[in-house]
């Protein structure tokens, strides 16, 4: 493996793992079955009425109003949106989402929201309890538009949402938060984050080009990220890097939490790689991939292996086109907890 990026851990993360009174945010969805599971091809009004959810219209309400979250049975961990399957262009986006059972140390008022607007996850207000658990992007009416899931955390911390930003942007920003600064605005006291979700945007070729003949032009990924205080019961030791065909550099305390693939491309050296960014956290559990899952075999993880998922993407190497795909549902990559 070839990393094309430095790991943002650094200095930031290089702390003892204390005894939590709390599971860190994010961290909730490690639950023994039958107290998770997987729901396919739902209309994003059936999770909202399901996971006491609405559309942007509420976003005031979720922020200043904390009574209305609702707190149902199960609640959504991690959702991903894509083209209803079979067809056809008049129909609706839905959503897969891993649910998990909401009671005891792990119950939350939750809320998700879809329709969501870049200038409201881009101004999410700091130092309150709403976090934003998940956002996944995706197309409505031809404009981007996002869903989230957003938990309230017992004590106030603060979160910030970054869009289509490269994985220096990320590390930029952790470190001048822990400088006690944010983008040049006046000096504030110092703040570590950490990634809680990480989502692929794009590549991007870097313009102008000036290589020689033969040569690919020079290019960088853009990802949406979730940065969460890094603080109290929520610190964690963490690191996220960029690479090819990825096998984690981690100790066997780690384990891989998130993963925001790009897919197979030429871009290393024309070999059709599989590159992405990988989120990894110091915990005392295992961790297994699985790639090119149909949604009966992700079943099959969860019923006869007994894995808990904790991270369920489409897989970028099995593109799905919902007009044209001669399955009925995508292929999936998960990360697990055997």
């Amino acid at each position: 493996m070839r990393l094309v990026s430095i790991a943002v851990a650094g200095c930031l993360s290089c702390i003892a793992a204390p005894a939590y009174a709390l599971p860190p945010i994010g961290f909730e969805r490690w639950m023994e079955p039958p107290s998770f599971g997987v729901s396919y091809g739902l209309s994003l009004e059936v999770v909202a009425e399901a996971f006491g959810s609405t559309s942007d219209t509420w976003w005031l309400n979720v922020i200043y109003q904390p009574g209305t979250f609702h707190t149902p049975v199960f609640r959504v961990m991690d959702i991903e949106i894509h083209e209803a399957p079979g067809n056809f262009f008049f129909e609706p986006d839905v959503a897969d989402i891993v649910y998990v059972r909401n009671s005891g140390e792990f119950e939350r008022e939750t809320w998700v929201l879809y329709e969501m607007l870049d200038s409201y996850l881009e101004t999410w207000p700091p130092n309150v309890t709403q976090i934003p658990l998940d956002i996944e992007r995706y197309q409505h009416a031809g404009q981007t538009r996002w869903a989230v899931v957003v938990v309230r955390n017992p004590v106030k911390v603060t979160a910030k949402v970054m869009l289509e930003v490269t994985l220096e942007q990320i590390q930029q920003a952790i470190q001048d938060a822990a400088a006690g600064s944010d983008a040049g605005s006046a000096p504030q006291p110092p703040l570590y984050l950490r990634p809680l979700d990480i989502d692929f945007v794009d590549i991007v070729v870097d313009v102008p080009c000036h290589v020689p003949r033969g040569q690919a032009c020079p290019w960088h990924a853009l990802y949406d990220v979730v940065l969460v205080e890094n603080s109290g019961d929520n610190k964690m030791i963490w690191n996220l890097e960029e690479g090819w065909d990825y096998e984690p550099h981690v100790t066997s305390a780690a384990q891989l939490v998130d993963v925001a693939q790009a897919g197979k491309f030429g871009g290393n050296g024309g070999s059709g790689s599989s590159f992405g960014a990988y989120l990894s956290v110091v915990v005392e559990n295992g961790w297994v991939e699985h790639d090119a899952l149909s949604s009966q075999q992700v079943n099959q993880t969860m019923t006869q292996m007994h894995e808990r998922i904790i991270d369920l993407d489409l897989d970028p190497d099995f593109p799905y086109d919902a007009t044209l795909s001669p399955e009925k549902w995508p292929r999936y990559h998960t990360v697990n907890l055997p």
